[in-house]
């Protein structure tokens, strides 16, 4: 298995700066794995540690039947105490409140958790000036590949199987076969889990019908209507499992480019952007394919544009995440213009408010397309802006970690 070391530096950074440290993600994305690994190189560093493992019976007996005040004091002693799965864990967000208070140790706290929905609900806000909060992704094309070489070489594989720890970090290569049993298994075993479980969701059969229209639909503008007709639900429903779906961290949203964003960047007199709209991307190539049931070579796709600019935007998100929290913005561009409408498929922008950058991206997975012109009316309303294409020939220098 792959040390996903960029990540491990990452919670030992949070560790520094926060006496809490949370780590949540979709299931199978190797949460575990990361913070056990974590551990074993501060063990190596002569630290102590206490892992807790929620979905272990007697872990979770021993943390729920004992006084807090009492596990505290015992469990301060270590140098780390991490608790994996805390949402399935009583009383936590008091005993987050406790431990950050009262420890006054150089003791620090590590918890991970699947669902943001569940482990929010267990943390309240109060509790937030107490921690840092660290998004765990399926692994990303720069923890996989050192070289760009090796990232071409493997990159429809990455298109069609997607980057799940045990297909893409596995140390013996696996038949194509065994990759799909496993996004099938992930899918069938864990995807839905969370959802299902929480508020109270009786229409188990729609979310998985919904998720499956979205793969469809991936980077398209959304029509919420129109799913909803389809689905026989009414439009707010429609909402709710949306975002459920983005909290379970399925699929993530780009909203539109708006005129109120372009304002942001003291244009004062931007074009008719389109607002309200909303394009959904999966986190990840595979489980997109594996809702639709489709692991075609790219030889045979028809989807091929849909397939590369869901693998780019999603791991731009990661490397973004990772790199800039949420000081970076990212959107999608379409507006009417005279001519017709216009678009561009990604959107950053980067700044502090006062003096904020664009950077504007068309993605083509087709190397012969490279002098895309600039659609003329973002040319217009951003003569500044950055531009550029991103091909299956200069991917990897945009995606890796410099």
């Amino acid at each position: 298995m792959v040390d996903r070391k960029f990540l491990s530096d990452l919670i030992y950074n949070a560790c520094t700066s926060k006496k809490v440290t949370l780590l949540f993600g979709a299931r199978q994305v190797g949460k575990s794995t990361l913070l056990k690994q974590f551990l074993n190189e501060q063990e190596k560093k002569k630290k102590t540690y206490k892992l807790i493992n929620a979905d272990n019976y007697y872990d979770r007996a021993y943390f729920n039947n004992t006084d807090k005040i009492t596990l505290i004091n015992e469990l301060s002693q270590y140098d780390y105490l991490a608790i994996d799965e805390a949402q399935k864990l009583e009383e936590m967000d008091l005993f987050i409140k406790n431990f950050a208070d009262y420890v006054k140790t150089e003791s620090r706290l590590i918890l991970t958790g699947s669902s943001s929905i569940e482990i929010k609900n267990q943390i309240k806000e109060s509790n937030a000036g107490r921690k840092r909060e660290i998004e765990i992704y399926p692994p990303a094309i720069f923890e996989i590949y050192k070289d760009e070489k090796t990232a071409k070489t493997n990159l429809e594989d990455r298109l069609i199987f997607g980057s799940y720890p045990e297909i893409s970090l596995s140390d013996k290569p696996l038949h194509r076969d065994e990759k799909i049993d496993l996004l099938r298994s992930i899918v069938n075993d864990y995807l839905f889990k969370d959802i299902f479980t929480l508020d109270g969701l009786k229409n188990a059969s729609k979310i998985e019908h919904l998720a499956m229209l979205v793969a469809y639909r991936a980077g398209q503008i959304l029509n919420l209507n129109d799913l909803a007709n389809e689905l026989q639900l009414n439009r707010a429903t429609i909402e709710k499992y949306l975002e459920l779906m983005e909290k379970s961290f399925l699929v993530f949203k780009l909203d539109s480019f708006s005129k109120e964003a372009a304002t942001s960047l003291k244009k004062q007199n931007p074009s008719n952007a389109i607002k309200k709209q909303k394009k959904y991307y999966f986190y990840d190539n595979g489980i997109r394919n594996a809702l639709i049931n489709d692991f075609s070579g790219l030889a045979f796709r028809s989807d091929i544009g849909a397939l590369w600019e869901n693998f780019i935007i999603a791991e731009k998100r990661k490397l973004n995440k990772y790199i800039h929290g949420n000081s970076l913005k990212t959107y999608f561009w379409r507006v009417k213009a005279n001519l017709g409408d216009q678009e561009i498929d990604l959107i950053e922008e980067l700044g502090d408010g006062k003096l904020n950058h664009l950077y504007a991206y068309e993605l083509k997975y087709s190397k012969e397309e490279t002098k895309i012109k600039i659609p003329s009316q973002w040319e217009k309303d951003f003569p500044l802006a950055n531009f550029n294409v991103i091909n299956r020939s200069n991917f990897y220098e945009f995606l890796e970690n410099v």
